[in-house]
């Protein structure tokens, strides 16, 4: 699963040495940092072997909280417009122009 948030992007999967956990992985720490928050900072690991080069194994009940938790606090009403990073912002503003072409082909 993917994930675009307006301070990262993260990926998520099915995995990790323990039950009922996921792999939460990132392109960037900060994003997953920033996701995951101080108190689990510690859980986060350097892969610069695999494409995503910040991964952590985190209990899968904890990251359905913290994504219900920003959805709870969701406060903007344009997606695009509440990212800061100029980078992130091109990113998605690329994959949204992606988008509205695959739309496209179902109504041309």
């Amino acid at each position: 699963m993917w994930i675009c948030l307006n301070d990262g992007f993260l990926s998520i999967v099915k995995g990790g040495p323990h039950k009922g956990q996921l792999l939460v992985r990132a392109r960037k720490r900060s994003h997953l940092a920033a996701f995951l928050g101080p108190s689990n900072a510690e859980a986060i690991t350097y892969t610069p072997e695999r494409d995503y080069h910040w991964r952590a194994y985190m209990p899968a009940s904890l990251i359905a909280d913290l994504l219900r938790r920003r959805l709870r606090d969701l406060s903007y009403d344009n997606f695009k417009d509440s990212v800061s990073e100029n980078a992130l912002h091109n990113m998605y503003a690329a994959w949204w122009s992606n988008h509205l072409r695959y739309q496209q082909t179902e109504h041309p």
